[in-house]
């Protein structure tokens, strides 16, 4: 027991340095900021990204506010100068809201 706790300790860098744990934060130890930030960046593209399974582009978030889609799912094509707008009145019609759009 004695042996593998000894490799332990030697791996990690937590013996045989000249403080202590000083070999822990500037060799193994340096990688849990390195995983922070790669778990960032997948939470971050995970909800930023298409709603359509297996879809890996971002995603532009639709007019009910709630989905996303890229420009090869979204059901009106690729947007174009006036998408957003046509859109827009689109949704004030459907949804009664009115306004002079």
């Amino acid at each position: 027991m004695n042996a593998l706790w000894w490799w332990i300790e030697v791996h990690t860098g937590t013996v045989n340095e000249p403080g202590p744990y000083y070999g822990f934060f500037s060799g193994f130890g340096s990688d849990i900021g390195e995983l922070a930030i790669l778990g960032g960046m997948i939470a971050f593209y995970r909800s930023h990204n298409c709603h359509e399974p297996r879809c890996w582009r971002f995603g532009h978030i639709m007019a009910d506010g709630h989905t996303r889609s890229c420009w090869k799912h979204h059901p009106d094509g690729k947007r174009r100068p006036g998408h957003v707008m046509r859109s827009h009145i689109r949704y004030l019609n459907r949804t009664g809201g009115g306004g002079d759009a």
